[in-house]
């Protein structure tokens, strides 16, 4: 519940969320899952970037069948999975933790991206290009959304009582 409560309090504050922009971020260092690929691999590294409430882990499986031809990183985003929680949950703050995941690869990566993930992937391959080699986003565009969208879906969430959530077929009927 503790992300649900942060994407609320995004949407009530707009004008907040835009000063932040403005602002110096502090990159934090992200969990992140290796999947060696071959000895020599050609292919760039793929670095694989989860949807808001998501994990790496939710690439798990498909992150191992592609590690028998290269190299794959699985990583959490800042305030999700096993990494660190931050104030600062801005694109930008999550733009900086990336590039240093990809600066760590060595070399130029192949970064895919799924909704946040994407967006994430977007603004670090146009502010550092010469960190990714190839770019794939899923569910996500370069525009624009508004909060107010999902307002019932985030507050409907946020209604789900605390004691409730054992496991998902609790939160479900809940």
């Amino acid at each position: 519940m503790h992300m649900l409560r942060r994407v609320a309090m995004a949407a009530r504050a707009p004008a907040r969320r835009q000063a932040r922009r403005l602002t110096s971020v502090t990159p934090i260092e992200l969990k992140r899952r290796h999947l060696p690929g071959p000895a020599g691999a050609a292919e760039p590294p793929l670095v694989l970037v989860h949807g808001i409430f998501g994990m790496g882990n939710n690439f798990a499986t498909v992150g191992r069948k592609l590690a028998a031809r290269r190299e794959v990183v699985l990583v959490d985003l800042r305030n999700h999975g096993g990494s660190p929680w931050h104030d600062d949950a801005s694109f930008e703050a999550m733009r900086a933790d990336m590039e240093g995941v990809l600066e760590s690869r060595g070399r130029p990566v192949s970064l895919c991206g799924h909704s946040l993930g994407g967006k994430v992937a977007m603004l670090t391959a146009l502010q550092r290009p010469d960190l990714v080699a190839r770019l794939c986003v899923a569910d996500i565009a370069p525009v624009r959304y508004e909060m107010e969208a999902n307002r019932a879906i985030i507050e409907a969430l946020l209604a789900v009582p605390e004691t409730a959530l054992g496991d998902r077929k609790e939160v479900d009927s809940a």
